[in-house]
């Protein structure tokens, strides 16, 4: 399992790369993606500018978390995150990954 490091308050990014069967996935009928950090969800819905899967690359999808995360009190610690992601045939989601995430003061 992969480990992330997310900064509040600065603009570190983190960029991953969804594939199924080792090829990466088109995420154009992506219409939704959550992160569950032990029970608090960030959404796209509710913060689209921490999420963007419209990349020139197949597959990638980056996150801007700080704000957020900030703004549902996330405190720093080390979280294990569940990726649901949602199209139009997947209305409950998809849960696609987990990673960890440590989440540090700025």
């Amino acid at each position: 399992m992969i480990t992330e490091t997310v900064y509040l308050s600065r603009d570190n990014t983190i960029d991953l790369l969804l594939t199924s069967d080792g090829s990466a996935v088109d995420l154009s009928s992506v219409t939704r993606m959550v992160l569950n950090f032990d029970g608090t969800l960030i959404d796209s819905d509710d913060y689209p500018d921490a999420f963007d899967w419209d990349l020139e690359t197949t597959g990638k999808v980056t996150f801007a978390l700080a704000d957020a995360l900030a703004a549902e009190s996330v405190a720093a610690g080390v979280y294990r995150v569940r990726l649901i992601v949602y199209d139009a045939t997947n209305d409950d989601g998809i849960v696609w990954d987990e990673f960890y995430c440590i989440v540090k003061s700025g």
